[in-house]
């Protein structure tokens, strides 16, 4: 869970800065987060929503048991791919903004 946190607020603090606006970071991220939550949450029950659960950082963080049995390497793999990803994409906006 930490892992999907992280990566949440690096996706807004990237936002924040490639918008110059708070809302607009806060909006997209938690709109965001929802819709992860529901195809993560519907993958399993509606067939064609199955291959889109690995776009879902919540499958990636909770999605084979991680509470009970631990997170796996793959998983870690892609929640640290996300959070270098969205750090990367937070750096090369915030050197574009104009900050004074």
């Amino acid at each position: 869970m930490l892992g999907l946190g992280v990566d949440l607020g690096l996706m807004a603090l990237a936002l924040g800065t490639a918008t110059a606006s708070r809302t607009a970071a806060i909006g997209i991220t938690t709109a965001l987060a929802a819709v992860s939550y529901v195809i993560s949450s519907l993958a399993p029950v509606v067939h064609f929503i199955g291959p889109l659960r690995y776009a879902s950082p919540f499958y990636w963080a909770v999605g084979h048991n991680q509470p009970a049995d631990g997170v796996g390497s793959a998983s870690f793999a892609v929640l640290a791919a996300v959070a270098l990803a969205a750090t990367a994409a937070a750096v090369v906006a915030l050197e574009r903004l104009d900050v004074r």
